[in-house]
């Protein structure tokens, strides 16, 4: 009754292959060697790389704090903790002073940042960047840098409080198309 109506219906019409089962084997193994040169091809192409070896990072090179200048970037600082992190009104992060032998710096830290931060503390902070706020320096480290507790610093050191970065002022002077920085 279904096979009666299917045919009446159309659509409904035998198949019979023309090629025999030895020349479907033949063409299979045709077609798979053509692919697995296809695929040896690619070591050729320029992007590929055998035996890449793995990239050896550089050791970070630590500056001193007295050596910060207004909007520079990719500073690496190992600091002692001076000052307990403090809730900035209206603002996503805490500020926390913290210096080295040549000088103290305020840091803006996010929450999930300031953990390792505790007075007497010592810290690294790696790719973080100078942020000019309201004329004072400010350091900062966005996603791309790294807040962390330093085990074992290369040099015990007292702060000096006398010198502090961040209480310098600076104005943002235009010369031409060229802007500089003047001390107040």
């Amino acid at each position: 009754s279904v096979k009666v109506i299917v045919e009446k219906a159309g659509g409904y019409e035998t198949f019979t292959s023309t090629t025999t089962y030895a020349t479907r084997q033949k063409m299979q193994v045709r077609w798979k060697d053509a692919l697995k040169r296809a695929f040896e091809l690619a070591k050729f192409d320029p992007r590929y790389k055998e035996d890449e070896k793995p990239k050896v990072l550089k050791k970070p090179r630590f500056i001193k704090v007295s050596a910060i200048k207004p909007e520079q970037k990719g500073l690496n600082l190992q600091l002692k903790v001076v000052k307990l992190p403090e809730v900035v009104e209206g603002e996503k992060h805490h500020e926390v002073i913290c210096g080295d032998d040549t000088g103290t710096v305020t840091l803006n830290l996010t929450p999930s940042q300031f953990l390792p931060c505790e007075a007497g503390q010592y810290i690294r902070l790696q790719n973080a960047k100078v942020r000019m706020k309201s004329g004072y320096i400010n350091i900062e480290v966005d996603k791309w840098g790294k807040v962390s507790s330093a085990e074992t610093p290369e040099a015990i050191f007292d702060v000096n409080l006398k010198n502090d970065v961040s209480a310098i002022e600076y104005e943002l002077k235009s010369r031409g198309s060229r802007v500089s920085c003047r001390i107040m």
